[in-house]
């Protein structure tokens, strides 16, 4: 039998192998950097894209209310059954009519109120995917603090300045008393705001998840500002400083530290101005009372 003659193939020596190790160690290091930022950054477009939305809904709610401000917390009477039609606001979890109309605390907060203005969407509500989805697997219990409407209501991606904007019975709004010791700290219509582009409505927040309350999750239906109204309802509310320590923020303190702002997009918080244009705001921005308060007349300014 005739011979075949023998090929070799030569292969990657040892110091070849390690270059090209080296190399495409190199370019991971330099790309997966770069599509991290465009992952945030995207995500950044996102919420700016769905606050400028809930600053229109906002607008468009006053207007149809002739000029009367989303009211941020309402007293209970004011959304439960019976109530005086004088002062009833009818609150509903979707567009079926008298079937998906909405009672208790969960009505109380702002958020089902500015959802039919947002079509009932609920990725207008919330904006990250994986919390939605929980919130929307939650059974539909609208009486109690345990379905997808209580959820919803409790953790909005974006927090409302309700203390000093539109009014919150929880911090001593639509209570007589509160208006005659502070005089009238918040603002209830559209024609008030002396700087309209300087007056925070809302911004990117924080707080804990409506059920699973040990987990801290990016949504809360309530900011506060530097000088926050104490929480009893039916009170004449006292005003403190924010616990927040100088320097930058820090995402491993409890969201109340910050007035549950959730400074998420580069250390900035994106923030929907009364004008309805939306800015990222930094923590020193952010801890200007002239951005909060349409009495505020200097960064330090508290109310007297």
């Amino acid at each position: 039998m005739g011979s075949r003659a023998r090929t070799t193939r030569p292969g990657f020596t040892l110091i070849e192998l390690l270059v090209v190790i080296s190399i495409v160690a190199l370019l991971m290091a330099i790309v997966l950097p770069a599509l991290g930022k465009a992952r945030k950054t995207a995500a950044q477009v996102r919420e700016a894209a769905a606050l400028r939305q809930f600053a229109i809904a906002y607008s468009v709610y006053a207007m149809d209310n002739r000029g009367a401000l989303l009211p941020g917390y309402t007293p209970s009477e004011w959304v439960a059954p019976g109530a005086d039609p004088a002062r009833e606001i009818k609150v509903y979890f979707s567009d079926s009519g008298d079937a998906g109309r909405l009672y208790g605390s969960a009505a109380r907060r702002y958020t089902w109120r500015l959802a039919p203005y947002l079509g009932f969407a609920h990725e207008a509500l919330v904006v990250d995917k994986r919390l939605r989805s929980e919130f929307d697997a939650l059974p539909d219990q609208p009486l109690t603090r345990t379905g997808f409407q209580w959820a919803f209501a409790s953790s909005p991606s974006f927090g409302l300045n309700s203390t000093y904007v539109g009014g919150d019975a929880r911090r001593g709004g639509f209570y007589q008393p509160a208006l005659g010791r502070w005089g009238k700290f918040y603002v209830t219509s559209l024609d008030e705001p002396q700087f309209p582009d300087r007056l925070l409505i809302f911004a990117t927040s924080r707080g804990y998840h409506p059920i699973q309350r040990e987990r801290v999750i990016p949504g809360r239906h309530r900011i506060e500002g530097p000088w926050q109204a104490s929480r009893e309802t039916g009170q004449v509310p006292t005003f403190t400083p924010w616990e927040a320590p100088a320097g930058p923020f820090d995402a491993g303190r409890t969201p109340s530290t910050y007035g549950h702002l959730d400074l998420r997009h580069f250390g900035k918080a994106l923030v929907a101005m009364f004008d309805g244009h939306v800015d990222p705001l930094g923590l020193d921005d952010l801890r200007d009372m002239r951005r909060w308060s349409n009495q505020a007349t200097a960064p330090d300014w508290r109310p007297r």
